[in-house]
């Protein structure tokens, strides 16, 4: 016998079709040439629950049930303070090297110390003002 349709429970169903019965069962027509369906339980089976949660009714189907569980209450927290490191005063001295004369040209003079030659200073400036801080 070659049918067009699945029936079930005395009802055609088309080729890919799905439907319910009831909260029991979800179905679909798989060959309707032979009328060939397939038939789930609607819900999955639920054997413990969690403890601390509790069974409510699944907002995406009102027949099935899920379980839900209190969000986790964040710990209190907890200020330690941030170790710093004292500064030590330098109390050493700093070897310079005097630059020696090179012949025909002017006679060299170190920078002070603690001062940014103009050169440098804008390359620090760009190179600060690039970093994600």
């Amino acid at each position: 016998m070659c049918t067009e349709y699945c029936v079930y429970k005395n009802a055609q169903y088309l080729q890919g079709q799905t439907w319910e019965d009831g909260c029991s069962y979800k179905c679909r027509c798989d060959d309707s040439s032979h009328g060939i369906y397939t038939c789930n339980q609607r819900c999955p089976t639920v054997t413990s629950v969690t403890p601390g949660c509790t069974m409510k009714t699944d907002p995406r189907d009102s027949c099935c049930l899920v379980e839900v569980c209190p969000q986790p209450t964040p710990a209190p927290s907890q200020t330690k303070p941030v170790p710093t490191i004292q500064p030590i005063p330098f109390t050493g001295k700093v070897n310079l090297p005097t630059p020696s004369s090179v012949p025909g040209q002017p006679a060299p003079s170190p920078k002070p110390v603690g001062t940014l030659s103009t050169f440098w200073f804008p390359c620090l400036l760009r190179i600060c003002m690039a970093m994600p801080w």
